[in-house]
């Protein structure tokens, strides 16, 4: 994806690039396919990272942020047009290509296409695998050394652990969870053997 050619003004002696709203959706839209990678993503463009930063910072107007996620499904469809090509070419091969470049090309657009629709692809499935590890390490570690949540999330914090956000509120939900899981389960017996 390339944005067209853009007009050109002169503020003294630089010059200036003007782009329209149009231009900026499209390269915000490719900023999320790219998982963020504003590097990667001003290099496909050929703008500067500086301009990519500031308008995904924010310093877009409402009809840019409209537009992207307009920019957003049409790259999506796309990714999966992309896929589909792939797959279809899979038993021909594309000429010249390598059954695994093909390979890559098919789950390149896979990846993106999800990520543009806001579902889990390989790279968010694996964060998410990553948060249920973390979570379950601190439950286990506050049942080990016979403290609560609250305290062993309150020490790793004094060490300077910097956890995903929204993790400490989803381990103290499913700490109560638990907790109250096995109080029930607690009284039942005591109910049963009394």
């Amino acid at each position: 994806m390339t944005l067209p050619q853009v007009a050109q003004v002169r503020r003294g002696n630089r010059p200036y690039r003007l782009y329209t709203d149009e231009d900026r959706a499209s390269a915000l839209a490719l900023l999320d396919a790219n998982d963020g990678n504003q590097a990667k993503t001003a290099r496909q463009l050929g703008i500067p990272r500086i301009t990519l930063n500031q308008w995904a910072n924010g310093k877009v107007n409402r009809a840019v942020t409209i537009l992207r996620h307009e920019k957003r499904a049409d790259l999506a469809d796309i990714c999966e047009e992309t896929a589909r090509q792939g797959f279809a070419a899979m038993p021909d091969k594309i000429p010249g290509a390598r059954l695994g470049e093909v390979n890559a090309m098919v789950g390149t657009a896979i990846d993106k296409m999800l990520l543009l629709r806001g579902q889990p692809n390989s790279i968010t499935a694996n964060a998410n695998d990553i948060s249920a590890l973390a979570a379950v390490a601190i439950m286990d570690l506050a049942k080990r050394f016979k403290k609560s949540v609250d305290e062993v999330l309150a020490e790793l914090h004094e060490l300077g652990a910097k956890l995903p956000d929204g993790l400490s509120e989803q381990i103290r939900k499913a700490d109560s969870r638990s907790t109250t899981t096995s109080e029930n389960a607690s009284e039942l017996s005591r109910r049963r053997s009394g």
